[in-house]
């Protein structure tokens, strides 16, 4: 018996980054090596708001790549922790991978328990 292809799920990346340099290098690293479809956001509270009104549909894989510093060019803004804390509120499912330039067990700890 002929057995059909499995339909291929698309995979969405949110580049969350305030260092555009690095956001860039990524989003071509992922661009040349793969078929997602990229987006990339230089302030986590641009990306909450496009989340917010562009909700992940169900034939979507959705992962972020979230720099822990993505407030660097705003303190005022929202450190990489509260951002992923915003998304998980808003869309459990969207699996996010933070990354951070500081060896510090609190943002590992918080990272993956929460604040």
């Amino acid at each position: 018996m002929l057995e059909l292809p499995k339909k291929k799920h698309q995979v969405i990346l949110y580049l969350v980054d305030a260092n555009e340099l690095d956001s860039k290098i990524l989003e071509q690293k992922f661009m040349l090596s793969s078929d997602y479809e990229i987006f990339p956001f230089y302030s986590g509270e641009k990306f909450l708001t496009y989340l917010i009104s562009n909700p992940a549909q169900k034939s979507t894989i959705s992962i972020v790549i979230l720099d822990y510093h993505v407030n660097s060019s705003n303190i005022e803004a929202k450190n990489g922790i509260e951002i992923l804390k915003s998304i998980k509120d808003i869309d459990p499912e969207i699996e996010v991978i933070m990354l951070s330039s500081r060896e510090d067990v609190d943002i590992v700890t918080s990272s993956i328990h929460g604040p």
